[in-house]
C-alpha cells in the first residue's frame, strides 16, 4: 500500500545491530578507561600520605630484595623516631642466598640500631593477604592495638584493605623511593600490578569468596 513502511531486510537489520554493538563497546571502553584512571588516582593519592603516628608496633612488609631493604630502613627510622617500641618483619619469600624477606628486614633493622628484643620475625607469609593475617595474629597475641604498616606507596591501599579484612585497622607509612626517569617503568609496573590486584580482590569480595 502507498505510504506503508517497507520491511527491513536481513542485511539492514544486521548493519543496525553491528552499529549498536560498536557503540556499546565504545561506551564500555570509555567507562573502563575512566574507572581505571580513577582507581590509579586513588592508589597514588592514598600512598602519598604518611599516616605514621604513635603506635604499639610497626609492621614492615617484605617486597623482594630492593623493596625489603627500602621498607626495612624506613621502619627502622620510624622506630628510632619513637613511633612504636616494637617491630614486626613480615615476609617469607626467599631471596638470593636463601634468606627470607623477614630475616633480611630484621638484620637491617638491627644494623640500624633496633634492639633484637624489639624485633619479631614472621617469615611464613608469601603474599599481602598472608602478611596481614599472620601479622594480625601476632598483634592480637601480644595485646597490641595501634599499628603502623610500612610498604611502598602503591602497595599501601591494598595492604590496608588486607589488614582490615584480617580484623586489624592500621595506619600506613610509605617507604621513600628514588624519583627519576629510570624509575618510571618500575613505578608504572607497580601501579598496574596494584590495579589488577585490587580488581581481583574486589571481584572476590563481591562474589563472597
Amino acid at each position: 500500500m502507498p505510504g506503508s513502511a517497507l520491511p527491513q531486510t536481513p542485511r539492514r537489520f544486521r548493519r543496525r545491530s553491528v552499529r549498536r554493538a560498536v557503540r556499546l563497546l565504545l561506551a564500555l571502553s570509555v567507562a573502563a578507561a575512566w574507572g581505571a584512571c580513577a582507581l590509579a588516582a586513588v592508589i597514588v593519592g592514598y600512598g602519598a600520605v604518611d599516616q605514621a603516628r604513635q603506635a604499639d608496633v610497626i609492621i614492615v612488609l617484605g617486597g623482594g630484595q630492593a623493596g625489603t631493604e627500602r621498607r626495612a630502613e624506613h621502619g627502622a627510622r620510624l622506630f628510632q623516631a619513637g613511633i612504636a617500641p616494637h617491630l614486626i618483619c613480615s615476609g617469607g619469600y626467599r631471596l638470593a642466598g636463601g634468606r627470607s624477606e623477614a630475616r633480611l628486614c630484621a638484620d637491617l633493622a638491627r644494623q640500624a640500631g633496633v634492639p633484637p628484643g624489639a624485633i619479631t620475625v614472621e617469615d611464613s607469609s608469601l603474599n599481602t593477604e598472608q602478611n596481614a593475617r599472620h601479622a594480625a595474629e601476632i598483634v592480637r597475641e601480644r595485646g597490641w592495638q595501634r599499628v603502623v604498616v610500612v610498604s611502598d606507596d602503591f602497595h599501601l591501599l591494598r595492604a590496608r584493605w588486607m589488614f582490615h579484612q584480617a580484623g586489624l585497622p592500621v595506619w600506613t607509612s610509605p617507604a621513600p623511593r628514588a624519583v627519576s626517569l629510570a624509575a618510571v617503568p618500575e613505578s608504572l609496573h607497580a601501579l598496574l600490578r596494584e590495579m589488577a590486584a585490587l580488581g581481583y580482590y574486589g571481584v572476590c569480595a563481591a562474589l563472597g569468596s
